[in-house]
């Protein structure tokens, strides 16, 4: 035995029985009237007729579908065995993995981002400390801080006009 199974073998040798039967059963009752081109074009029409029914008959069985289905699920059973060996084999390694790079990514992006708005925030203080400069009420705020003996915030909160009024 050659470990097929005989179903296998039975169904395809009925196949072929079948086809060959309705072919030579088809379209040979009047050849000797037909020339030899119509000969040919009816032995070829009953030919294609018989396979298509054969194959349509083939294609709808039981057998046909339920081989199709394990063979579906082995294929999907196949790809899930892959992608848990491959994701299996990465964690192993000391490859970076994609969630790896896009963490990386994610943290590198958000460092990015902080930097610009400190750098901004620099860059708008130092456009307001020009300004002052400029318009010369830098020079007499650092001045007041400086002569009220060094504490900080002394000359914004004592320099008030009108006192306790």
């Amino acid at each position: 035995m050659n470990g097929f199974g005989n179903n296998a073998n039975d169904a395809f040798t009925q196949f072929w029985s079948d086809v060959a039967s309705r072919m030579s059963g088809a379209g040979m009752q009047s050849f000797q009237q037909q020339s030899q081109e119509a000969m040919a074009g009816a032995m070829r029409q009953a030919f294609f007729d018989a396979w298509a029914k054969q194959c349509e008959e083939f294609l709808s069985s039981d057998a046909f579908l339920q081989s199709m289905k394990q063979s579906m699920d082995s294929a999907l059973m196949f790809r899930e065995k892959v992608n848990e060996f491959v994701t299996r084999s990465a964690a192993d390694m000391p490859f970076a993995t994609r969630e790896d790079s896009e963490t990386i990514t994610q943290v590198l992006r958000s460092f990015e981002e902080r930097v610009i708005d400190r750098l901004e925030h620099l860059s708008r203080r130092m456009d307001d400390l020009e300004a002052r400069v400029e318009d010369g009420s830098g020079a007499s705020a650092s001045g007041g801080g400086r002569s009220s003996g060094g504490r900080s915030g002394s000359s914004k909160s004592g320099s008030g006009k009108g006192g306790g009024r």
